[in-house]
């Protein structure tokens, strides 16, 4: 027999997914009227928490600290899986494990909405948590509908071009000062044929292969899914000055 704590945690689980599954079904505007924010706490869920639940949750958080950080950054995701969250431990009372708890509620929240490519569920991950709210709309509306027949960088790309403020969010700041250094490097045509190469490394994860000849060398690499075949220097000049537009959109 099932203990009655397991139970109940089983329950608090189906309605997680029931959720989901609700918030899926809807279509993009009735989702960005209903949850304008990823923080927003009325996504579907009910508005009056009972006192009883909030005076728990605020006695578990004086002996667990923690919580109170977990339940904040799931919060910054979808303030579904925030109150789904506090409602499990609360009714579980397992707040010693609530590493687990909160791990296998997000993972669950990503594979169910952004696949099972994890490069696309931390993309999506930075989009919600940086507040792109109706980016994260559109790529779960994408991968519903073109499922896995796109590469993850045509796919990010696609979204940088629509919602070109997006793009920042997917660096740290230490590779964004690293990425305006040689910007500006190039903009004042003070660079390397390498900068070229470490720039679009740099922009894209990706790897430049250079042959060097004996005038001039050319780059072989992928890009957005295109597969650049052994162009010249000047050409990748004119390719890196392309991306550098669309980096100057990036806010």
């Amino acid at each position: 027999m099932y203990s009655q704590k397991s139970v109940v945690f089983v329950k608090n689980k189906i309605l997680l997914i029931a959720f989901l599954l609700l918030s899926l079904s809807c279509d993009e505007e009735k989702l960005e009227k209903t949850c304008p924010v990823p923080t927003g706490e009325i996504c579907y869920l009910p508005q009056d928490v009972p006192n009883e639940e909030i005076e728990g949750w605020e006695l578990a958080i004086e002996f667990f600290p923690v919580i109170k950080n977990q339940y904040d950054e799931l919060k910054k995701i979808s303030g579904i899986l925030a109150n789904t969250f506090r409602a499990a431990l609360i009714a579980t009372k397992s707040y010693d494990d609530s590493t687990a708890i909160k791990e296998k509620f997000e993972n669950d929240y990503f594979i169910r909405f952004y696949g099972d490519n994890s490069a696309i569920r931390d993309f999506a991950k930075r989009l919600l948590i940086n507040r792109h709210t109706k980016a994260a709309i559109k790529l779960n509306k994408i991968l519903r509908f073109m499922g896995n027949s796109l590469d993850p960088d045509v796919i990010k790309n696609k979204l940088f071009e629509e919602f070109p403020n997006t793009r920042k969010g997917q660096y740290s700041n230490k590779e964004i000062s690293e990425i305006d250094k040689l910007v500006y490097a190039i903009n004042i045509n003070s660079f390397l044929t390498r900068d070229l190469v470490e720039l679009l490394e740099k922009m894209h994860g990706i790897k430049v292969n250079i042959k060097t000849g004996l005038l001039s060398d050319s780059f072989s690499f992928t890009l957005n899914g295109k597969i650049y075949d052994s162009i010249s220097s000047s050409d990748l000049l004119i390719l890196c000055r392309n991306e550098i537009q669309k980096w100057k959109l990036s806010i």
